[in-house]
């Protein structure tokens, strides 16, 4: 009997684990922001988490056993086998191991053993009755891993709070004894990354430039890149910033003292977090205020209504302003066009860039190049990318799957007219935009209807009434995509995909 207890007590380390990994990996996603959290679970893939069946089917056990304890205990030990083999069988959610989730991981996963210790203990002199009751707890202390998760994590902010606050403190006097520093912030709904790599590029070409590396621009992330990276030798910075909430974008611009600061544009992405649109453009004009001098994509209604700075940059494709746009050429992979501006420099540019919504990236990248000083003729020698996003070709797969906005899919989905072949496009739906979500994929479902053969929702939620069709498998979305095979043809993955699904589709 003492070795059906340990086999079992074996069975339930491993899902524990599991479960451990898989919440860790959820609130890391999230960035550890409770909001975020919530506006998942309001999903069909959150609300899922919450129902799921395992889960249900454990709590079922649970009520049971106190009418047949004998039936459920097998059957509790049943359940964990079973999910035990998917454990070993199917890939593990699992977050990156970072020195915070590695110490909650530990911590979780130490209390759960004790947990297992102290009722083992507690049932060894009694080991018939352990056969029965043992199951029980155990299946109590897998139900709980979440909330235990969720509670270490919350219990730890404060310690994370002043760990962030003292990084940032350090970062800014750091930042404050760089005098001859140029500091450039970006933040905006859409199109952050792509202003900050294709600025990287054109002031690479006369300055020693350091950037935020990849998706990070948070306030801690941005602190560590100043602390860890940042020298003497570098006379401009680059900072992207995001934000869920208000105050945010001033708090870091107070760290780095932009002496530009870049709005790239204003949408609903992350409504479920601001809380209400006027939240989002009050959040995001943040940039302005506490910038030297600001450049808007005056292409943008939001950012046009708003602004009340006189001194403002303002670039625009369809008005002649500070900056702008003519014979503007877009092909599958290459955008080309000459760019003003008012002081009567122009040149032309021609950019190994995906759309026509990346012209006014380049525009903003270029207004500000030119504010430190290089010549539209100069800006025009850069090397400037990011067919990386293709990673195959006939038929031409699109892999725009790092992020996702409503402004952003709508216009990579139009794109797809330019292939004369069939056009397909996988996606989730948007997250966190609030009370907007319905109007917005709305939007993105006309879009696919016009422009699209065929669509592969890869979440529920939306894109009712139109031809997607839902799948999570790659399997079934690969024999959807099965006679995608011309160069003609063309595959968008769009927002957060799943990578096997992805890496499925450019081996087929």
């Amino acid at each position: 009997m003492l070795i059906i207890i340990l086999i079992l007590g074996l069975l339930w380390i491993f899902a524990v684990l599991k479960s451990i990994l898989f919440w860790t990996y959820l609130w890391q996603l999230k960035e550890y922001h409770i909001k975020r959290l919530f506006a998942h679970f309001s999903t069909e893939k959150g609300r899922i988490l919450l129902f799921d069946k395992a889960r249900i089917a454990k709590m079922a056990l649970l009520i049971l056993f106190f009418v047949f304890p004998l039936p459920s205990a097998i059957l509790i030990s049943l359940l964990y086998i079973a999910e035990d083999a998917r454990f070993f069988v199917r890939r593990v959610i699992k977050p990156s191991f970072t020195k915070k989730i590695l110490f909650v991981i530990i911590l979780s996963f130490l209390a759960e053993i004790l947990f297992f210790v102290l009722a083992f203990n507690w049932l060894e002199s009694r080991i018939w009755l352990s056969a029965l009751i043992f199951p029980a707890l155990l299946v109590v202390g897998d139900i709980l891993s979440p909330l235990l998760v969720s509670f270490l994590i919350l219990a730890a902010k404060p310690i994370g709070y002043l760990f962030v606050k003292s990084r940032m403190e350090k970062a800014r006097n750091k930042i404050a004894g760089m005098k001859d520093l140029k500091v450039i912030a970006i933040t905006g709904s859409c199109g952050k990354s792509s202003v900050k790599n294709f600025l990287y590029e054109i002031l690479s070409e006369k300055f020693k430039v350091l950037k935020t590396e990849k998706n990070i621009n948070a306030e801690i992330g941005i602190a560590n890149a100043i602390l860890e990276n940042l020298d003497s030798s570098h006379q401009v910075f680059i900072a992207e910033i995001g934000a869920y909430e208000k105050g945010k974008i001033e708090e870091v611009s107070r760290m780095i003292r932009p002496d530009i600061g870049i709005l790239t544009g204003i949408n609903e992405q992350h409504m479920a977090t601001f809380g209400s649109l006027e939240n989002i453009i009050s959040g995001k004009f943040e940039i302005v205020s506490e910038s030297s001098k600001s450049v808007l994509n005056y292409s943008n209604k939001y950012i046009k209504e708003r602004n009340k700075d006189l001194g403002a940059i303002k670039v625009s494709l369809e008005e002649r302003l500070d900056v702008w746009a003519e014979d503007i050429l877009v092909e599958k992979e290459v955008v080309a066009f000459k760019a003003f501006s008012k002081d009567g420099d122009s040149a032309f540019f021609r950019a190994g860039v995906i759309g026509k919504q990346q012209i006014i990236n380049l525009l903003l990248a270029i207004a500000a190049a030119k504010d430190l000083g290089m010549s539209m003729e100069e800006i025009s020698r850069a090397k400037i990318s990011n067919k990386d996003k293709i990673i195959k070709r006939s038929p031409y797969i699109i892999d725009n799957s790092y992020s996702s906005n409503p402004e952003g899919a709508i216009a990579n989905i139009d794109h797809l007219k330019l292939f004369k072949g069939k056009r397909a496009v996988v996606m989730p739906c948007l997250i966190e935009l609030g009370e907007s979500s319905e109007r917005v994929h709305k939007e993105i479902a006309e879009k696919i209807n016009e422009v699209c053969d065929v669509c592969v929702a890869t979440s529920k939620d939306c894109f009712l009434g139109t031809k997607a069709v839902y799948s999570e498998s790659p399997e079934e979305i690969m024999e959807m995509l099965k006679d995608f095979k011309s160069p003609e043809d063309v595959i968008l993955f769009e927002g957060r995909v799943p990578r096997d699904i992805i890496k499925e589709a450019a081996s087929m």
